[in-house]
């Protein structure tokens, strides 16, 4: 439990959630694709796959 609370009531507390079976789901198909960001969006709360969301560093050439 994220609250450490065995009687936390995740119904009273958040109008809509996933369910650890839906999440469990996103992490297969995140590990299963080529991407590297998997993504829950939330006023729609549907989950995609992204490219990354900063550029590779690589060389740090812009540092001082």
């Amino acid at each position: 439990m994220a609250t450490d609370d065995a009687g936390y009531d995740y119904d009273a507390a958040f109008k809509r959630y996933h369910s650890s079976e839906e999440m469990a789901e996103f992490l297969l198909a995140l590990y299963d694709s080529d991407a590297c960001v998997g993504a829950v969006d939330r006023n729609s709360f549907e989950f995609s796959l992204q490219a990354p969301r900063f550029d590779y560093a690589g060389k740090r050439v812009n540092l001082r």
